[in-house]
């Protein structure tokens, strides 16, 4: 007669564990789809949406990679791995408070509806990307880009004094010439979150991050698709959407602090 099989201690240790990762898993991913639409563009919350989803290539799908994104789905996160990897680097994006998601949709209900003439009070919106401290509110926050101007060779051009004459279908060159460099001002745009709130200014992004006190700006400069800000021997140039909405709001902090 067969013997029963009976499980042991750690046979049911191991089970409970399992159950107890599976149903953390099914609260975690529930609580993510439920937060989705509030929190979707916050840097910690990629990084959970990463970490209950992540299996089904939702980062991938949400970083315009479709087709790892499939591959994801039909591979359970290429196997694991790929999936531990991006909770990985969400997770450090997460620390450094620098979003990995492309920027270009992030705006705020709350923005949409605000226009340059509206503003004869501040107004409070939710922050992209940025964790509040103690009684501090945003006033503006949407994505941006980081505007670095460079001087580089763009082409080449030949200057000379000699003549040329074709024989035989060949054109040959007597005389002196030379080729001289062509350069141009380029701008290089990095992109991120720019914030403005009761204390601070903040822009997030690979180049060009600060995150600076409203009183340690020493000039501003305003662009109709941008502002210029001076810290005393450092200069940024933020380049935004709702450019004129962000100067009021500057414009209404500065003065406020100075009364």
């Amino acid at each position: 007669m067969k013997k029963k099989y009976e499980p042991t201690a750690t046979d049911k240790a191991i089970g409970k564990t399992i159950s107890t990762i599976f149903f953390l898993w099914i609260i975690g991913s529930i609580a993510v789809l439920c937060l989705w639409k509030k929190f979707r563009y916050k840097v910690w919350f990629e990084f959970f949406a990463a970490l209950f989803l992540g299996f089904f290539g939702v980062q991938k799908f949400r970083e315009k990679k479709i087709g790892l994104g499939v591959l994801y789905i039909l591979t359970a996160g290429c196997f694991y791995i790929g999936w531990l990897i991006d909770v990985m680097r969400y997770l450090v994006a997460a620390i450094r408070n620098r979003p990995i998601l492309p920027v270009e949709a992030a705006v705020t209900s709350k923005q949409e509806l605000i226009t340059f003439n509206d503003i004869s009070e501040l107004p409070a919106v939710q922050p992209l990307g940025l964790i509040l401290q103690g009684s501090e509110v945003c006033h503006f926050s949407e994505n941006a880009s980081y505007v670095e101007i460079k001087n580089v060779v763009v082409g080449r051009r030949t200057n000379g004094g000699g003549r040329s004459a074709r024989i035989f279908g060949v054109r040959v060159s007597a005389g002196s010439s030379y080729s001289q460099s062509v350069r141009d001002n380029i701008a290089i745009k990095t992109p991120g979150t720019f914030s403005i709130t009761n204390q601070r200014v903040v822009f997030s992004g690979m180049k060009g991050a600060f995150n600076k006190k409203l009183s340690d700006i020493t000039a501003l400069t305003g662009y109709d698709d941008g502002i210029g800000f001076q810290f005393n021997d450092k200069h940024f140039v933020i380049q935004m959407e709702n450019a004129l909405l962000a100067q009021s709001v500057l414009n209404l902090l500065l003065s406020a602090g100075q009364n």
